[in-house]
């Protein structure tokens, strides 16, 4: 199970809630803003947790319910249709939750956030990991992993 200390999902509430409510703004394909959605992101993730005792199937779980339903496991509502979606801002977010132990509780899980291609872009856009460690990763030229430089 994780364990976190209040202080630090108070934390991290606050960010997430910020970063939710617009009250935090970058400019569009921003790292920030990558870093901004990856937050949201996996403290969605703890909410998520706390409440239904496993990280969710799907990012999709983490977004609004359907029309007229009270937030559940299906449709928490911790974060916006888009980045529920898996793709904002010019970046694919592939998320994947697993059993630590191959039973059927997810307890883990990993984000990789990666640049979609624009044809005829030739700039580079950085790679970001995170896992249920909270630290992000970032890797300048291909997918980051969990042994990629940590970002301070």
């Amino acid at each position: 199970m994780v364990k976190i200390s209040i202080g630090v999902l108070l934390g991290l509430l606050v960010v997430g809630g910020l970063a939710r409510l617009g009250l935090v703004r970058t400019p569009v394909g921003d790292t920030e803003t990558t870093l901004s959605d990856l937050r949201s992101l996996y403290t969605a993730l703890l909410l998520y947790y706390s409440r239904y005792d496993a990280y969710p199937r799907t990012l999709a779980a983490l977004g609004p319910p359907l029309r007229g339903a009270a937030p559940n496991a299906n449709g928490a509502g911790l974060v916006d249709a888009e980045l529920a979606s898996g793709i904002k801002r010019g970046y694919r977010f592939g998320y994947r939750a697993f059993s630590s132990s191959g039973g059927t509780i997810l307890d883990k899980f990993t984000i990789n956030a990666d640049p979609i291609p624009i044809p005829g872009k030739s700039e580079k856009s950085a790679h970001y990991f995170v896992d249920e460690d909270l630290v992000i990763h970032i890797d300048p030229n291909s997918v980051a992993t969990s042994l990629s430089p940590p970002i301070n």
